[in-house]
């Protein structure tokens, strides 16, 4: 009975119950010895004696003071709507799918507006060197830190790193211990690993910690506002989970895919820090919320230096070429490039395509195939692959060199995720593709293949831009908003040299990162509003914007907002909590559905396009409901597919275990999309091409400023890059650059539009995006 109240009770009971123990013991002597009754005596000592055993090992095992109430997040804008009398609601409220009024903000308020932004980020918040130059020195001010400051999740291996644990402000034991690690030894304090398996009750402990939240910074505090946009994405979202509420009924998904015993099972697998503290080495488990130096929650079974590497996460990209060589298909990597997980989020990334060779060798190239190398961009480095044909572009090319002897069929972008232990996830994206899912299922020819779209700068495919970003937490708004800032200075003076070529690059990157922002710090937060319900990342997730120009004629461009893996983890604390926690999931889903609506309707107002001109799922619901997909089936699919490629899918994705939740098109025309919800709550919007978002097509550009009228820079001048100096070594080498400016003229190219209006673009979603973010930008 004593071991289990020392399992249970707060941390200071063992060390009081061995001083009452010892008092007792002292006090019953002396009154043995007065009294000479020695055997009395003997029988007392026995079960003070036991008391002390027992209590002994107990000491120095970090026990809470007192699990703290469970913190849940104050119900803001996007909580999950209420379910009372969902299947019997009334008519669908009526959501404008038109495109809001164009924004427009001029240069010299630009730079007014986010320079003030800029000033007002928190910087101890965002930039790690300001943490700890804030923090005290020794180890107790970094230990209570990271204890207080930093939530508790649970996952596999190292996700985020010690940056992205600072800046989403909570991880699991591996990851918090390499932030505090970072800390530690940016104090000149020298550290080490130390790891043991847990045992069930301590298990259990840290698994009530993932429900308590990080102890709010002095004067922070939430914003009561609500802005127009944060409006009307709630209000879509909201009707459409009425729709999936009303068509699911009974098979609404019954768990999120992880028991609470998965997770404490994960749990027992812990790590902490050792810093060396005068001749030995001291214990730092900040796992609990009563934690203090020197009592970790075991006994150490092995230390290290540096964690090592197959405890990290790691992403693998590559592209795969298909093609057609004496009637075989055959698919082989192009290029291939991994990295830890923790090294790519929140990282600019853009995937693009080069030509094969410079100068009049690189013409020669493209004129005997149109031979492209695809090239991955990541902030500050290229990484090149090897030669992708996309076929003859002339007569010339084949007079000259001759027919090839294989045909590109398509180009596919895989991500594999290693997730530690042997556990993986793989995915792929068609990036372009010649060969109809009917044309696959008999013997393939070459007549078979569709033609190649050309422009006069090259292959439509090969002029296509992905930028591409991965996910798992809180992101630095406030170098965002110092990049913001730069940008908007640059474009609001006439005399500015126009931007380098890596500068075009940030500029695309950002115009895209709004949707990260959003839903990293409006979206998700907003879930973990319930006691015993925690809802995050527990891998990358991993969104692709492309852009490409149109093949129908200069001027145009299409693009693709692809939420390609956009899944969270959801834990409940027990039973009663599981339905919460899985609706939370699912409102996720239709949430991001909702905010790829939302921006790719911006998007297309700003280039003065209408509703048509774009797709998204949430677009496609009206007064006709909602038709349910499942257990293999349903009648009518083909009808309610329109072809037999898309019933295909359909019939893939039930296969997998998801019940889809189809918006019924008017008479005649067919389901371009749907909501595939998985059988654990995951869910997505999808539309055609199994892309996990919105697509669009205008036929201008984008932006007031647009190519083909005349019209370059505000004041006349026209698009131009700077030629690569002399080789300077590095990344400023004359390789590194010339690639730069190749990528970069592929910008212009894509967009049909001059690099002040790409800038401008970035700048407007970045002003609108931080002036709602007063909760995460302006303080702790």
């Amino acid at each position: 009975a004593v071991m289990a109240w020392f399992t249970v009770g707060p941390g200071w009971l063992p060390l009081v119950t061995v001083s009452v123990a010892a008092l007792l013991a002292f006090w019953q002597t002396v009154t043995a010895l007065r009294a000479k009754d020695w055997g009395h005596w003997s029988l007392r000592a026995l079960v003070i004696a036991l008391v002390v055993l027992i209590a002994l090992p107990a000491i120095g095992r970090v026990r809470p003071k007192e699990i703290p109430a469970h913190a849940v997040s104050e119900p803001g804008p996007l909580a999950l709507p209420a379910a009372d009398g969902a299947a019997n609601a009334g008519p669908l409220a009526v959501i404008s799918n038109d495109p809001p009024p164009a924004q427009t903000i001029e240069p010299t308020a630009a730079v007014d507006r986010s320079t003030q932004l800029a000033k007002r980020a928190d910087r101890t918040r965002f930039h790690f060197d300001a943490r700890v130059r804030a923090l005290g020195e020794g180890v107790d001010p970094a230990f209570a830190y990271v204890r207080d400051a930093i939530g508790f999740d649970s996952y596999p291996g190292v996700l985020r790193g010690e940056r992205g644990t600072f800046l989403a402000r909570a991880g699991n034991s591996w990851d918090r211990a390499l932030l505090l690690t970072a800390l530690l030894r940016a104090k000149g304090v020298r550290t080490r690993y130390a790891t043991a398996r847990l045992d069930d009750a301590t298990a259990q402990q840290v698994f009530e910690r993932l429900f308590v939240g990080p102890v709010p910074a002095v004067g922070s505090q939430a914003t009561s506002s609500t802005t127009p946009f944060e409006q009307r994405l709630r209000d879509r979202a909201a009707r459409d989970l009425a729709v999936v509420r009303s068509a699911l009924t009974s098979a609404w998904p019954a768990d999120t895919g992880v028991t609470s015993e998965q997770v404490i099972e994960e749990l027992r697998n812990h790590v902490w820090v050792q810093a060396e503290v005068g001749a030995g080495w001291q214990d730092l488990d900040p796992s609990l919320p009563g934690a203090e130096p020197g009592r970790p929650l075991a006994r150490s079974e092995r230390t290290f230096e540096e964690i090592p590497e197959e405890n990290f996460q790691h992403v693998t990209i590559r592209v795969l070429a298909e093609t057609l060589s004496d009637g075989q298909l055959s698919t082989t990597p192009r290029l291939e490039w991994s990295a830890r997980s923790a090294e790519v989020l929140g990282q600019k990334m853009i995937l693009a395509h080069v030509p094969s060779g410079t100068g009049a060798g690189g013409r020669l190239a493209r004129l005997a195939g149109e031979q492209w190398r695809p090239a991955l961009w990541l902030d500050g480095k290229v990484h090149m692959g090897d030669v992708v044909r996309f076929g003859a572009s002339s007569s010339a090319g084949s007079f000259f060199f001759g027919e090839e002897s294989s045909a590109l069929v398509s180009e596919r972008l895989e991500i594999e995720l290693d997730l530690t232990g042997g556990r993986s996830d793989k995915s792929e994206r068609v990036l372009y593709n010649r060969l109809t899912d009917a044309a696959r299922a008999v013997e393939v020819t070459a007549d078979a293949l569709a033609s190649v779209p050309m422009l006069n700068d090259g292959p439509v495919p090969a002029l296509a831009l992905h930028n591409l970003w991965f996910t798992a937490g809180g992101h630095d708004l406030a170098t965002y908003a110092e990049s913001i800032a730069a940008i908007s200075a640059r474009i609001a003076d006439p005399a500015a040299e126009l931007p380098d070529p890596e500068a075009h690059l940030q500029a695309i990157a950002l115009a895209n990162f709004p949707f990260l922002v959003w839903s990293e710090h409006r979206i998700l937060p907003s879930l973990n509003d319930v006691p015993g319900v925690r809802l995050y990342a527990d891998a990358p997730r991993v969104l692709i914007f492309s852009a490409s120009p149109s093949a129908g004629g200069p001027g145009g461009i299409t693009g693709e907002y692809d939420l390609h893996r956009d899944r969270v983890r959801a834990i409940a604390r027990d039973a009663g909590s599981l339905r919460a926690a899985v609706e939370r999931k699912v409102w996720f889903g239709l949430l991001e559905g909702a905010l790829e609506h939302e921006l790719t309707a911006a998007e297309v107002g700003d280039a003065g396009g209408t509703a048509g001109d774009f797709v998204t799922t949430s677009a496609m619901v009206s007064s006709l409901g909602a038709a349910v997909v499942r257990d293999g089936a349903v009648d009518g699919l083909a009808a309610l597919a329109g072809d037999a490629a898309r019933a295909n899918r359909m019939r893939v994705a039930v296969a997998r275990g998801s019940t889809l939740v189809v918006p019924r098109p008017a008479s005649g025309q067919p389901a371009r999309g749907w909501w595939e919800i998985a059988a654990n709550g995951d869910t997505r919007a999808v539309i055609d091409g199994d892309l996990g978002g919105s697509s669009y097509s205008l036929g201008k550009g984008i932006g007031p400023w647009r190519s083909g009228g005349g019209m370059g820079t505000p004041d006349g001048r026209m698009p131009r890059l700077p030629r690569p100096g002399p080789s300077g070594g590095g990344s400023g080498s004359q390789e590194y650059l010339t690639l730069l400016t190749t990528i970069a003229l592929g910008v212009i190219i894509v967009f049909e539009l001059i690099a002040f209006t790409i800038h401008l673009r970035a700048v407007m979603r970045g002003i609108t995006v931080l002036e709602s973010m007063d909760r995460d930008f302006g303080s702790e």
